[in-house]
Formats: structure tokens, C-alpha cells, sequence
């Protein structure tokens, strides 16, 4: 199994976290589900200075709108988004 957070970071900022494009979740986030629901941002993996790793979803904004430790975790918050846009129209 390949270390999700080995490589070089796509960047760092001014606090020393670390980010990584994870960018079959991402791909996932914004492909359109079997209703043509699609979300528009990237999945990052996380890395803070104090060894605390998670994922998050930012979107187009460069707003979080979620996050989570596990990639089910993500999938799931990423199927919810979805849902609930969906449901506003």
C-alpha cells in the first residue's frame, strides 16, 4: 500500500501544514452522480506539524466544506454535499 502522504507536498503554508492533491477524490467529488449532481472543488490530504493528518474538501470559494480522517469518511461527506444540493432545487 502506497503512503498517501510520502512525496513531496503539492504546498506548505505559513504554519507548516502540508497539503496534497488527492486527485481521485477529487475526480469523484466532481463527477456528476446518477442524478448529474457533480460538486465543484479539490480533495486535499493534510499533514499539520503536530503529525495530525486529515482530508479535506475545498471548494471553488477556497472554502472548507468538509473533512475527514478516512477516505470513506470524505466519500460519504462528499455523497451528503451532493444530496443536499441536489434537494435545493
Amino acid at each position: 500500500m502506497i503512503n498517501p502522504f510520502s512525496g513531496e507536498p503539492n504546498f506548505i503554508n505559513e504554519q507548516g501544514i502540508k497539503y496534497w492533491l488527492d486527485q481521485s477524490t477529487s475526480d469523484y467529488a466532481n463527477r456528476a452522480d446518477i442524478y448529474g449532481t457533480r460538486l465543484k472543488g479539490k480533495v486535499f490530504l493534510v499533514k499539520r506539524p503536530d503529525g495530525y493528518k486529515t482530508r479535506l474538501l475545498i471548494g471553488e470559494n477556497q472554502t472548507i466544506l468538509a473533512d475527514s480522517q478516512t477516505l470513506d469518511g470524505i466519500a460519504t461527506k462528499i455523497d451528503l454535499l451532493k444530496f443536499i444540493k441536489r434537494s435545493k432545487y
